[in-house]
């Protein structure tokens, strides 16, 4: 949201630069807003305020996108949303950017959940997970090479000769 004395900002930025009251950047300082006519309107702590995190203005505001931003020390800051992380560090610029809820970045930043053979990857509350493809079973137990058994031939069969009841095992676990 806006702050509300935002409309005259400009002059406030003309002021405090004049006056020397923003502070070298990053910097929290006081800025007295006044309006066109010199009357003081307000001021802002540019130390605390989210809308003007670092220096006056627009180009100041702490994103919103998945966070309540927040601003400490004339930093943004704030907590992630679930399911959303600063994977580029610029919670100024785009806030929490990325969903961990995909299989390039499942839980954290960065991790990727790999492929496995005949199988489709997942990832499920941080998670990466695998299930094999129809008529595909993980029969050796090992995640690493996927779904590696084709259960409609006659290597996929159990001991008795028939064919298993779970078609779709997840990787890790081999069928009855």
């Amino acid at each position: 949201m806006p702050h509300p004395l935002k409309n005259a900002l400009i002059v406030a930025v003309l002021l405090a630069t004049l006056a020397g009251g923003a502070g070298l950047a990053g910097e929290p300082a006081t800025v007295h807003v006044y309006d066109g006519a010199g009357n003081m309107t307000g001021v802002i702590n540019t130390g605390t305020d989210a809308d003007n995190c670092g220096g006056v203005g627009s180009a100041f505001d702490c994103s919103s996108s998945h966070i309540t931003p927040a601003c400490a020390a004339a930093v943004c800051s704030g907590t992630c949303a679930a399911g959303w992380a600063d994977c580029n560090a610029n919670k100024l610029a785009d806030g929490c950017e990325t969903s961990t809820t995909t299989t390039a970045n499942c839980g954290v930043c960065g991790r990727v959940c790999p492929a496995r053979p005949n199988s489709t990857t997942t990832c499920a509350s941080g998670t990466c997970t695998s299930t094999c493809l129809a008529n595909w079973g993980n029969c050796n137990g090992v995640a690493a090479d996927g779904c590696e058994t084709l259960l409609t031939s006659s290597v996929g069969l159990l001991r008795d000769g028939t064919p298993p009841l779970q078609k779709h095992s997840p990787l890790g676990a081999a069928p009855a």
